[in-house]
Formats: C-alpha cells, structure tokens, sequence
C-alpha cells in the first residue's frame, strides 16, 4: 500500500499489487509526500529494486517506508538446513535463495544466515536486519527496526522496519515502538501478578543514558535539547524514552556536568536550549 500527498490536495490511497503498482508510480512523483507500508514476503512480495526507486528519490521530498519482514518465512525460504545438507542446487532451493535475494538487494545474507558458527536463532536475525537496515540507510539516513514477539524470550515473530529521510521520523518511531515493545513484554511478563498494574516504565532501565547524552554534547557542542536527542536515538534506537532523557539532561544541568547558554524562564529547560559540556 501507498500513500502519496498532493495529487488531489489529500492524503490517496493506492491500493494493490506492489509488484504492478510500484512500476508506475515513480514517473507520477514531483513533490510528493510519499508513505510506502509494505510486506516482501507477503503473497505478491516486493523486491528491493522496486523500492530503490523511491530510496533514490530527491531528499528535498519526503518519503517514508513501514516494510515488515517476516522471519519464520525468511528462514525457509533461507532453507539453511538443506545448504548444510548440500542440497543447495536443487532448483526450488536455488529459486527460494533467489528471492531473498531479490528482496533484500543482494547475497549479503548468506554468509549470515548459512554461517555454520555457533550462533542462536535470535542472533542470526539480528545480524542479518542490521545488515538490511544499513542498506535501506545508505539511501536514507534514518533507518532501524523493531522486533514484534509474544514475549521477552520468545521467538521473533516479524521485525517493523522504518526508513526515512528526516530525523524527526526517527525521534517519533522511537517513542512509539519503545512504549508499544515494553508494554507488551511487562503484560506478557506480570499478567496474573501483584505486578500486572504497575507503570510500565517504572521497571525501565536508563542505564547508560548519561553517557550517551554527554558523548553526544561533546561531539557537538552547542547542538539545541532536541537535536541531542535525536542523535542520542539514531545511536540507541529503541533503548530510552524521551521523558527519561529530558529529566536526564535537567540533572546534567542542575550537577553541572553540562550548562546552557541560552536564557530561560524557569530552571527547566526547553528544546531549543544549546547544550555544552562544563
């Protein structure tokens, strides 16, 4: 599915088969606001060359992309218990390789997902979407992913993978697929329990925020709040909650580890307050 803003002054939904759809679309863009939600793996698939396109497009322009990708069928289709068999020429192998292929722009994924080391289910999927990721980012700065799971120790249902040109999108992904995991992981974990209303984010860890904070303050002194935290979460997606980072740099301020030169009303800071370590 496809979203694109301006043809008739609204928001129109394009709905289809990507495979005919995606073709047509580029050749009809200007200065279109561009939202692509799509499934590779689903029924009609949808390979990288089709989206490359739209990678490629003007960064003058918005475009954004939700893409899902599907684990369990990538592993069979990935079919690595038949590579370690040596059945990896027989023709509906081979054509299930060249999907993956296809979808994810080249054979870098062999050598992760046939790697014969010791290495948990879990960990192959995660050095294989980081892989995918910094693809989808080598068109577009921002990208990551967010696991989807029934529960913290089980298995990977499908990854949400995002993609954009702004690092505001990165900044609103975060806090949404922050808050909608870990509530879902304290559900799954405390149902039934004395446990199962308390806050969410009470049981939240922000171990290592400070650090990140100052490191990034120290690359770049002077940056403004809001643009720390967006480099504070384009370094550690998904790790921290952006309410916890404010009180964190209000902190910083108030121990004098960090100060601001720019005047404010009241002993809390905003987001255009420039930041500087002492």
């Amino acid at each position: 599915m496809s979203c694109t803003k301006g043809w008739h002054g609204s928001a129109q939904p394009v709905l289809g088969d990507t495979t005919k759809i995606l073709p047509t679309l580029p050749a009809q863009l200007t200065n279109h606001t561009v939202f692509l939600y799509l499934d590779p793996f689903g029924p009609t698939g949808c390979s990288f060359s089709l989206i490359e396109p739209f990678l490629k497009r003007d960064v003058t322009y918005s475009t954004e992309m939700v893409i899902m990708m599907h684990m369990p069928v990538l592993h069979r289709l990935a079919s690595r218990r038949a590579v370690e068999a040596g059945r990896e020429n027989e023709a509906m192998i081979k054509s299930r390789h060249d999907r993956v292929t296809k979808t994810l722009g080249g054979d870098y994924w062999q050598s992760i997902m046939w790697d014969t080391s010791p290495m948990s289910t879990q960990e192959r999927e995660n050095r294989l979407i980081k892989a995918y990721v910094s693809k989808l980012a080598s068109y577009l700065p921002y990208a990551d992913c967010c696991p989807v799971r029934e529960g913290p120790n089980t298995v990977t249902k499908y990854y949400i993978v995002f993609v954009s040109r702004h690092p505001d999108a990165m900044v609103i992904m975060n806090d949404a697929m922050y808050k909608a995991y870990n509530t879902r992981m304290h559900q799954h974990t405390w149902r039934g329990t004395l446990f199962e209303n308390n806050d969410w984010n009470d049981c939240m860890s922000t171990e290592g925020l400070d650090d990140a904070i100052i490191e990034e303050v120290c690359k770049t002194p002077g940056l403004r709040r809001e643009d720390v935290w967006a480099q504070v979460v384009r370094n550690n997606f998904m790790k921290y909650w952006e309410s916890d980072y404010k009180n964190a740099v209000n902190r910083l301020v108030e121990c004098d580890v960090l100060y601001t030169t720019t005047p404010h009303k009241t002993k809390r800071l905003n987001d255009d307050c420039v930041l500087f370590k002492r």
